[in-house]
């Protein structure tokens, strides 16, 4: 099932369990079956294998994200504009595969502090993309201090430094995100933490009016066809 595309779980902007309530969703709207789903598939997915997706526990390839999005019939839908954006912790259980995120590239454990650094700078890259402002409006500040395991205060000081210091790393990587495969519909996935997984997603209510995007794209392509 995993697709080959030389892009790690703790890369993706995807949280697999979001992504797939949402296809466990279209479903269920379109009253389609697994054994029906697999045989669109051309067998690439068996039924069994369709199961672990729709609850988040199949390591999934951006290729792969694609295929099901399309497969599922996932709807084009209005682009949620960043003022309507907030950091929420889902607290569901992690997948093994996502404990790779805590891991350096040795394989050696990663230490708090470094998780930490890396929460911060994949939140800063992403804001950046989306068009998030930092520096008014809520974002849900007090999700991002519990996924850093810190008060408030803490974090908002850390996200500053971190700004100041890591101007160079935050470039490169909100290059290296700008490319990566997006489902905005189940948010985007800012990093993983010992407590949870901190997600960008819609704040309540019903979907904007905006201009409609596809269901899945990178987010260069995604915030590009939504001007």
């Amino acid at each position: 099932m995993q697709s080959a595309e030389p892009v790690s779980q703790s890369e993706l902007l995807i949280h697999p369990g979001r992504f797939g309530a949402s296809l466990h969703r279209a479903r269920s709207q379109s009253g389609g079956t697994l054994a029906a789903l697999a045989r669109d598939s051309d067998n690439r997915w068996l039924p069994d294998q369709l199961v672990r997706v729709e609850r988040g526990l199949a390591p999934l390839g951006e290729d792969d994200v694609r295929a099901l999005v399309v497969l599922y019939g996932l709807p084009r839908r209005p682009m949620v504009p960043a003022a309507r954006l907030e950091l929420v912790l889902d607290r569901s259980a992690m997948s093994d595969f996502d404990a790779e995120a805590h891991r350096d590239n040795r394989g050696d454990a990663r230490t708090h502090e470094e998780i930490v650094a890396t929460i911060a700078r994949r939140f800063i890259a992403v804001a950046v993309l989306v068009g998030l402002d930092l520096a008014s409006g809520p974002i849900g500040i007090e999700s991002l201090a519990e996924a850093m395991e810190a008060s408030r205060m803490t974090a908002v000081d850390f996200i500053k430094h971190v700004m100041e210091s890591d101007a160079a790393a935050i470039g490169v990587l909100i290059t290296d995100l700008a490319d990566r495969v997006v489902v905005p519909e189940a948010g985007y996935l800012v990093a993983e933490s010992a407590v949870g997984s901190l997600v960008l997603a819609r704040r309540g209510g019903s979907d904007p009016d905006g201009p409609l995007v596809d269901p899945c794209g990178t987010l260069a392509e995604l915030f590009d066809a939504a001007r």
